[in-house]
């Protein structure tokens, strides 16, 4: 059994709906939602049962105190390892590279969608960090720059939908989970398959404006890649209306996977 930290749909007493509704197109026009800021802010909190009614203080000092734990303590009932600091930069270098592509046998790793077009597609996995509230406390991040940063933005709110998703998947076999990018820079952050071969395409901004453009990659991938399978394309993000670009193509709010 995989243990993650708390799901936010768990923290708030909700059953998850999200995986099942996308794939039945079960959406109502407008929805509870999320502003950017209150994302970023459910992102730095993270999921562990400990910190949940914590200070944004006494948060960020217990996720420092319980990496030290794992480096000092932990790690040296499991293995004889003598480089502490070299350990203790590891792991900052791995939560830095979160949500991007790397080619290093560690973390939470998503592999890539390689079920057809094998000389296209890329191969390597992207890495996430396991919480995201450990992740920005652990480089130091503050809710202010991460708002206005889009790169730790992204990354946060990136890694956040991965850990919502991942929650939901593991309840049961009937999703699976990778990513896609291939050599020509064409990228979809998550793809999605149920067990009757429907393709759910996510992809992940932090930002409250959606265009007909943050589709193209899903709209090509459905032509090119799997045009005899049923494909969904969502752009999950930072408002509260569903707004529909297209045939079975979605803008939906990133507080779905909880509302």
């Amino acid at each position: 059994v995989n243990l993650r930290t708390l799901a936010n749909g768990e923290i708030l007493g909700k059953q998850p709906a999200f995986l099942e509704r996308a794939f039945q197109k079960d959406w109502p026009s407008r929805m509870p939602g999320c502003d950017k800021k209150t994302v970023i802010a459910i992102a730095m909190r993270g999921g562990y049962p400990e910190i949940v009614n914590l200070s944004e203080r006494s948060r960020r000092k217990w996720h420092v105190d319980y990496a030290k734990s794992l480096m000092t303590r932990d790690l040296r009932d499991i293995a004889n390892i003598q480089r502490m600091e070299t350990m203790e930069n590891l792991l900052y270098i791995l939560e830095a590279w979160s949500s991007k592509l790397m080619d290093f046998d560690a973390f939470e790793k998503l592999s890539p969608w390689t079920r057809t077009d094998y000389e296209r597609v890329g191969r390597r996995d992207k890495i996430f960090a396991a919480d995201t509230g450990l992740m920005s406390d652990l480089l130091g991040w503050n809710a202010k720059d991460a708002f206005i940063d889009s790169d730790k933005a992204g990354k946060l709110v990136e890694t956040l939908v991965f850990n919502e998703l991942s929650a939901q998947i593991d309840l049961g076999c009937e999703y699976s989970i990778k990513h896609y990018r291939d050599r020509e820079g064409r990228e979809i952050d998550f793809i999605v398959e149920n067990s009757e071969g429907t393709i759910l395409g996510i992809e992940v901004k932090s930002g409250s404006v959606v265009s007909k453009d943050d589709f193209r990659h899903m709209l090509w991938f459905k032509q090119n890649i799997v045009p005899d399978k049923e494909f969904i394309g969502i752009v999950l993000y930072t408002g509260e209306n569903v707004l529909p670009f297209g045939t079975d193509l979605r803008a939906v709010p990133i507080a779905a996977l909880w509302a």
